[in-house]
């Protein structure tokens, strides 16, 4: 009856292994596919954040935005494409303290002197190649869509993989006159001084997404 019980429980024990070691085996296989052949990922929204940064002459202003949606598509380890939707209603300012002049600055970011966000809600990066530059640093080329207008941008970004999901950190600048935001602008209006508000706009993006739900 001993040698019996203890037949059981050796068998019980087998089994309780082997299962681990699937779900281990398992686990290193859905890792181990999540970079190779062709996927989409969806943007973590909750865990992404773009910062701005506007400069005038003598100082600047930052703040955040918030995606609405995104994807991007991987083959093997490298982004071939992908969507990036901009929620414009997201924006705020970080700098300025007080809410009175704080409320007044993101209200003229968002009319029609800036980003007119009542007309253009939405800002898109549309991701169309990358270029592998080192281990983990890529060369995009994207499009850029602001206030219905589109142009071509290149930026390098840092790509790193955790087991299930990508963490990208991307800076880029843009002329935003090139979207017809002119305001304050020495380009298009002279003798500001040092009112003029420099035409570039930087942002630091960081990204995390995950693999679509679907798949």
């Amino acid at each position: 009856m001993k040698n019996y019980i203890l037949i059981l429980l050796f068998i019980f024990i087998g089994c309780k292994n082997d299962s681990s070691k699937t779900k281990t085996i398992e686990k290193q296989i859905t890792t181990k596919n999540l970079f190779k052949g062709v996927h989409s990922l969806d943007v973590n929204i909750d865990s992404s954040i773009i910062k701005w940064v506007g400069k005038k002459i003598y100082k600047s202003h930052d703040g955040i935005l918030k995606f609405k949606s995104g994807n991007i598509h991987i083959e093997d380890d490298r982004i071939i494409g992908g969507e990036l939707i901009v929620d414009m209603n997201s924006l705020v300012c970080t700098d300025i303290k007080k809410e009175g002049p704080n409320q007044g600055l993101v209200n003229h970011l968002k009319n029609e002197d800036f980003f007119d966000v009542p007309k253009y809600p939405l800002s898109k990066i549309k991701i169309l190649s990358s270029e592998k530059k080192s281990n983990n640093e890529y060369y995009f080329n994207a499009e850029l869509t602001i206030k219905g207008i589109t142009n071509i941008i290149n930026f390098n970004g840092l790509i790193n993989k955790n087991t299930n999901s990508y963490h990208s950190n991307i800076k880029l600048s843009f002329d935003r006159t090139l979207w017809d935001i002119k305001y304050g602008s020495g380009k298009f209006f002279e003798e500001l001084g040092d009112r003029a508000i420099l035409d570039e706009i930087e942002l630091d993006i960081n990204l995390v997404a995950i693999p679509n739900s679907q798949e």
